[in-house]
């Protein structure tokens, strides 16, 4: 049976960037210093709005620098895919003159089923200030609080319309407070007081950095920005330290009140020395139920981890406080069973070391899942120093080695009450699609089994495109083959494949459907990858829906979309395209391989053209623009690999009256295949259904590409 998971996403919303997975969705303000504002579907207590704050005395004054005062954080999208995003946020403490006091970090990370880890640091620089007085970690809850619980030793009530104090190392022994709203709840919680970001569980393994084969390339040598921030550690690092309950507005028996305050302070009240730097760093989690219960069993379960009863080549490393993860590190094809638990435990699992493109999928129970699988990319460990991708300045691009192989895989495994479960990692279909990790391009790299020469494309959900396309055959040298084969071309063979319906020669996103709406990702019976992309204009007006099937073999890469476009309100455009196929990424005509272009469409029209002759030379045969039913499309011949297209119109009504059109842009030789002459009104709809492969080298012949143009319309495929 077909495999189906919704991929998370990041995308623009207005002044912030938005995270959406599951039932969350976090808003970060670009332009105040990052602060995160968390909903969850269906829960009244949400959203929670979450920013840090530090009051210091300077020059016999009290200042209180907060983080909403930073107009120009720094936002780097660390992770996204089907189990979690993650998103760092650094930003400047900034008075109210605009001077610099110090630094402050926040690692956000969302995961599906509702769990948010949280993790902050804050540091002062400098020795204008005589002392540190307060500082804390601000949480908002902006609806309805109807009730609660505080973990003290003996669980109590929380009274929301009640100011009360809690002091972490007296008072708060379970380390818990859940607020309740009329549908559902959140729970806050920490998993120790000192704020350590790894945890052996008792098992005397050294902690993963020093162990024995975890050096480079693994980026876990160097472990969590959080880790490396020095500095007092965890809510219990000094005597004062408590919680802080504030009532929000007041209501009435029939109308609750909205909201409450937790301020969770490392300081209180307090007049703590800060010399040349004071850091202080702590984690928080937070979990969405459907009941306040609910919402404390999750903290409850996060707390006490479980460690598998049976491992098979993998070895356990520590528990990774700021993920919500069991570390392993594995050589290969691994296999883990845990005992049977309550219902409602799971537990999330982080795999480290695969030593090739063979150890990729994973199945809990014997059932295939899709998990999420990384790659190194940009290096993020001295994000305040100097770097070669960018030098001096933090808030340069970071741009990592796509061509890497998979190194991480993280998943998540629901527990049987009755039973053991047991997890298993190692190979199940042709492709896994893995995210490149801190790397400001966004993107996951499409890696097929048994290829070693790293991703055979790219897809970015900022772009909504595919990078980069490889082409296969003699270009990607097999694994344990032991006869020589060719390298691949070092230049792709496509650099951009738009997976959204826009006007050629655009002049406005506005007329572009380039704002996610769903990303989805399955595995149909045979393997391949189906990727799922439903995006709209900003304005609503029209939808796109586009399913690509990412096929990869040893022969040729292909891509088989159907691509649908619907009109919800009036439109005055009268040609939209649904490809635009870049060759090159390159106007100079000096860096062109390509000789000729071939169509030929169902009505037996053909055209080639010269494209290095000059234009009065370049083309032979009637130059036909417009066709109907079917249209082949062949670019050649090119070392990197030859393009081939085979566009249909659909079957029915509307795809006989549909007029296709083509043009090849002389500028950077990308092929323009639009729908013409439109008219797009509410409730109109339109498809294409095309086939883009890449496949072969320069000995392609015009006469070839012909055959294969022939064969494909009578066949319906595209036969390359």
């Amino acid at each position: 049976m077909p495999r189906t998971v919704d991929l998370g996403f990041f995308r623009r919303c207005g002044a912030c960037s938005e995270g959406v997975i599951g039932r969350l969705s976090a808003l970060f303000d670009r332009h105040r210093g990052g602060v995160v504002t968390i909903r969850a579907a269906g829960v009244s207590a949400s959203p929670v709005t979450v920013a840090a704050r530090v009051r210091v005395r300077a020059a016999g004054r009290d200042l209180l620098l907060r983080q909403e005062d930073d107009p120009d954080p720094r936002l780097i999208v660390c992770e996204q895919g089907p189990e979690r995003l993650w998103m760092r946020v650094m930003w400047s403490l900034v008075g109210p003159d605009g001077a610099y006091h110090g630094d402050g970090l926040s690692e956000t990370i969302l995961y599906a089923d509702g769990e948010v880890r949280l993790a902050f640091g804050l540091r002062l620089v400098g020795t204008a200030h005589d002392a540190v007085t307060d500082a804390w970690v601000e949480t908002g809850l902006g609806g309805a609080a109807t009730g609660g619980q505080v973990g003290l030793r003996t669980p109590a009530a929380l009274d929301a319309g009640k100011a009360r104090s809690y002091a972490f190392k007296r008072q708060l022994k379970h380390r818990y407070v859940v607020v309740a709203g009329a549908k559902g709840g959140v729970a806050f919680g920490f998993y120790s007081l000192d704020g350590a970001p790894t945890d052996q569980l008792g098992t005397g393994k050294g902690i993963y950095w020093s162990a024995a084969g975890d050096r480079a390339p693994w980026y876990d040598t160097w472990g969590h920005l959080y880790g490396q921030w020095n500095g007092h550690s965890g809510w219990g690092a000094f005597d004062s330290g408590r919680i802080v309950v504030t009532p929000g507005e007041p209501g009435s028996l029939k109308q609750p009140g909205r909201g409450v305050t937790l301020q969770w302070k490392w300081l209180h009240e307090a007049n703590e020395p800060t010399g040349e730097v004071f850091g202080l760093r702590a984690m928080l989690g937070l979990f969405f139920g459907k009941s306040a219960d609910a919402a404390v069993a999750r903290v409850k379960a996060f707390q006490n981890p479980v460690l598998p009863t049976r491992c098979e080549n993998a070895e356990f490393r520590c528990y990774d406080v700021v993920e919500g993860t069991l570390l392993f590190r594995t050589a290969g094809m691994a296999r883990m069973v845990f005992s049977k638990a309550r219902g409602g435990r799971r537990v999330r699992l982080r795999l480290f070391g695969m030593p090739g493109p063979d150890t990729l999928g994973c199945e809990i129970d014997g059932q295939p899942v899709i998990a999420q699988h990384l790659q190194l990319g940009g290096q993020t460990d001295d994000p305040y120093g100097p770097n070669l991708a960018r030098p001096g300045d933090r808030f340069m691009p970071q741009i990592g080695q796509v061509a890497r192989p998979v190194s991480e895989t993280v998943l998540t495994a629901a527990l049987s009450r009755s039973a053991a479960t047991t997890v298993d990692l190692g190979w199940l279909g042709p492709a896994v699609l893995a995210y490149v990790k801190w790397d400001d391009r966004e993107v996951y790299g499409v890696h097929p089994r048994r290829l070693d020469g790293g991703p055979a494309m790219l897809f970015s959900p900022r772009t909504l495109c595919l990078h980069d396309v490889r082409a296969g055959e003699e270009c990607w040298p097999r694994v344990n083959d032991a006869e020589p084969t060719r390298r691949r071309s070092a230049e792709p063979a496509l650099v951009r494949v738009p997976l959204y319906w826009y006007p050629t020669n655009v002049a406005t996103r506005g007329q572009c459907s380039t704002e996610v709406r769903r990303l989805r990702l399955s595995e149909d019976d045979d393997g391949q990858l189906i990727l799922a992309v439903e995006s709209q204009t900003p304005d609503g007006r029209l939808r796109s829906d586009v399913r690509a099937r990412l096929a990869c073999n040893l022969t040729h890469v292909c891509v088989e979309v159907a691509s649908r476009l619907a009109v919800r309100r009036d439109c005055g455009l009268g040609e939209m395209q649904f490809l635009n196929s870049f060759p090159y990424n390159s106007w100079r005509s000096a860096d062109w391989e390509s000789d000729w272009v071939y169509t030929l469409d169902a009505d037996g029209s053909e055209t080639t053209c010269f494209v290095r002759e000059p234009r009065g030379r370049s083309v032979v045969g009637d130059q036909k623009q417009h066709w109907r039913r079917a249209f082949f499309f062949a670019q050649g011949a090119r070392e990197r690999g030859n393009v081939f297209l085979l566009a249909r119109m659909p079957k029915g009504a509307a795809g006989a009256r549909q007029v296709g059109r083509y043009v090849l842009c002389r500028c950077w030789l990308d092929s323009h295949f639009s729908l013409d002459k439109l008219k797009l009104t509410k409730g109109a709809k339109f498809a294409v259904d095309y086939t883009l492969a890449v496949a072969g080298d320069r000995r392609l012949s015009r006469s070839e590409a012909a055959e294969i143009g022939r064969r494909s319309l009578a066949s319906g495929k595209l036969e390359v």
